[in-house]
């Protein structure tokens, strides 16, 4: 069976590096649709994904590289959380080398060439020089500005104060404990607090060297433009509703101000960085204006289409005659399908050449949802202004786009979306470990509008790691192949599930360390009278069952018990059964383990431990003192 395997990894972004002006079988352009216009009927048109499920989908090409600081855990003090953990981070803006707290005298702002700031595509480098000239920031020291490093709340609101052009606060008395006359930030505070921004951490404490969060940040930036009420909620499954910073947050998305870290999150706890701080304040400065106001033909440029991969879910938006005389500092789309715009994203357009500028985004971003997309463009100017160009709809449609969900008790389900009407799905799964060897086929059902789902028993994938479902159209057409990960656990049958659940307790007990399994095993209490193996099981299975549930056995259990330990820890382990001299004559049935280690096969007797109190760790067939091995086989 040989055919080209399109793969869809589950659970991991699939990021476009490059583009073709020509498309794929699958792309198919989508022009923006006008009122009664037809749209193509090449496509059959399926109803939007009700899908749930949210993923860690890098959204905010803008914000990708800011995204690295890990998330800070805080307590919650009045109305913010915060970390109490400096960021070590020297000389801070307007801080003396010395000491970190006296401000220097007034100077002219000075534009500086960071040398840790020189890349025009960093998602912060414009609003970092946009901080410098506008008197906010001059950085961590001559040549550096620290984007990486987080922003303490003293910064926050330093910079918050110097915008607003350095107000002198009506107060002259500090209500904290931790901030004096003599801290650079003295005054920044008082107005802060006066002007409602912040009421600090507790009654007496304001925390100045504490990081400051994602949602400090946006909430100190939100407060500070007098806290406008957002037409938009619920955008981020990371933000509840009621959270001190839930308005704070929708205001940003909707303002463009930021996109969150994700598709779904907006991850408020973690550490705000110097980059992104300065980064939303520069977003959240600019002055929004309608194109459609400009009548002296000062911009330009439109909309022109969405390229569509089908199968896949990409999405590219294109736009093109872009042109400012204030000159273009970046190209914005800010794109949506719900009326409520609950899932709207920005996105940062790429110029491709030849005038045309594209953003590429996945149907994931959108929770799967297939229909129509809403795209504002936006152009932002040298002067600080953030022009509304154009707004257009377009229909994304599907045919054979796939993808899974875990369900839970080894099961998954796979839903196919744009089943072309009057054909019938079915689902043929493998590993990629047995080359098809596996292969398993899977009853579909039609829920409608072009929908098929299949649930998968994943026990009859022969082993874990990639697995793959193939959707046939009436049982002779590949449409479509999905790939995705499924784990070795996920793979077992109940009774191996059980093993896995029971070793995984002796190791919480004694250690992975297999002399430690040897000795769990050997002092399992002799037990005669053990009830042989029931159908269904194994003869390994049945024994080490019973003892570890029971903690008792004879040779069998010794062995099938240190078997499983020994094989789940990764070891080359046999089971055997067979025969021992029994003293006064003849043979007695016995079972002990062999292990395989750099090409020498060694026997593990617990049982002979257990009896004798001898060494039956790690020896050989033939040792002086030991039993004499007979009639024995590997067991299963």
């Amino acid at each position: 069976m040989k055919r080209k395997l399109i793969s869809l990894i589950l659970g991991m972004t699939l990021v476009i590096s490059s583009f073709s002006v020509s498309l794929a079988a699958d792309d198919v352009a989508v022009n923006p649709v006008s009122s009664g216009a037809e749209t193509s009927s090449t496509i059959t048109e399926t109803a939007p994904a009700d899908d749930t499920e949210t993923q860690q989908i890098s959204v905010d090409q803008t914000e990708k590289e800011a995204e690295k600081d890990p998330a800070v855990s805080g307590s919650e003090e009045k109305t913010e959380n915060t970390d109490t953990e400096t960021t070590g981070e020297q000389p801070a803006d307007g801080t003396t080398e010395e000491n970190g707290t006296t401000e220097p005298a007034e100077e002219p702002v000075i534009m500086k060439d960071f040398q840790d700031v020189r890349d025009p595509s960093a998602y912060y480098y414009n609003s970092v020089y946009w901080a410098v000239r506008n008197g906010i920031t001059q950085g961590t020291s001559e040549d550096k500005f620290s984007p990486e490093a987080s922003c303490t709340r003293a910064q926050i609101v330093t910079f918050l104060w110097r915008k607003a052009g350095k107000p002198e606060p009506a107060s002259t008395a500090s209500p904290f404990t931790d901030v004096s006359e003599a801290d650079y930030y003295y005054q920044a505070v008082l107005w802060a607090v006066e002007s409602g921004i912040t009421s600090g951490t507790s009654e007496t404490t304001f925390s100045p060297d504490a990081v400051c969060t994602r949602a400090q940040c946006v909430t100190f930036l939100w407060r500070g433009n007098a806290s406008p009420s957002p037409q938009i909620s619920g955008a981020f499954s990371d933000v509840s509703e009621g959270a001190y910073y839930q308005k704070a947050v929708s205001w940003a998305l909707e303002k463009g101000v930021t996109s969150g870290t994700s598709a779904t999150q907006f991850s408020p706890e973690a550490s705000c960085t110097r980059g992104q701080t300065v980064t939303f304040f520069h977003r959240a400065s600019l002055e929004q204006v309608n194109g459609k106001e400009l009548a002296d033909g000062s911009v330009s440029g439109s909309l022109t289409g969405l390229v569509v991969n089908q199968a896949s879910g990409h999405l590219q938006l294109r736009a093109e005659d872009i042109a400012a005389k204030a000159g273009v500092q970046s190209i914005r789309a800010a794109v949506w399908t719900r009326s409520n715009r609950s899932d709207l994203h920005w996105y940062e357009m790429k110029d491709l050449g030849d005038g045309i500028l594209e953003a590429a985004f996945n149907v994931q971003d959108y929770h799967r949802r297939f229909g129509t997309y809403h795209a504002k463009l936006y152009i932002v100017t040298d002067s600080a202004q953030m022009i509304e160009m154009d707004q257009e709809e377009f229909e994304a449609k599907a045919r054979g786009y796939l993808y899974t969900e875990a369900l839970g008790d080894r099961q998954i389900r796979v839903t196919a979306l744009g089943i072309p009407e009057g054909s019938e799905a079915s689902f043929a799964s493998w590993s990629d470990e047995n080359d098809l060897d596996d292969l398993f086929w899977t009853d579909a059902e039609d829920q409608g509008n072009g929908t098929w789902t299949a649930v998968l028993d994943t026990t009859r994938f022969a082993s874990g790691g990639t697995c793959n479902t193939d959707v046939y159209l009436n049982g002779r057409e590949v449409l479509n192949t999905i790939a995705y990960t499924v784990s070795l656990q996920e793979t077992m049958t109940d009774i191996e599930w059980q093993i896995h659940e029971s070793t995984e307790a002796v190791y919480a007990e004694v250690g992975r360390d297999l002399y430690q399994c040897f000795r769990y095993s050997a002092g399992i209490p002799y037990y005669r009278a053990t009830p042989e193996p029931q159908s269904g099981y194994t003869h390994s299975q049945w024994y080490a069952l019973y003892g570890f549930h029971n903690y008792l056995g004879h040779c069998y259990v010794h062995a099938a018990t240190f078997y499983w330990l020994a094989k789940n820890l990764g070891y080359e382990a046999y089971y055997l059964e067979g025969y021992v001299p029994r003293r006064g004559g003849g043979v007695v049935t016995h079972g002990w383990v062999e292990i395989v280690m750099n090409g020498t096969t060694y026997v593990f007797d617990p049982n002979f431990t257990n009896e004798t109190g001898r060494n039956g760790y790690k020896i050989t067939y033939g040792t002086s003192g030991t039993w004499r091995y007979q009639s024995y086989r590997r067991m299963s």
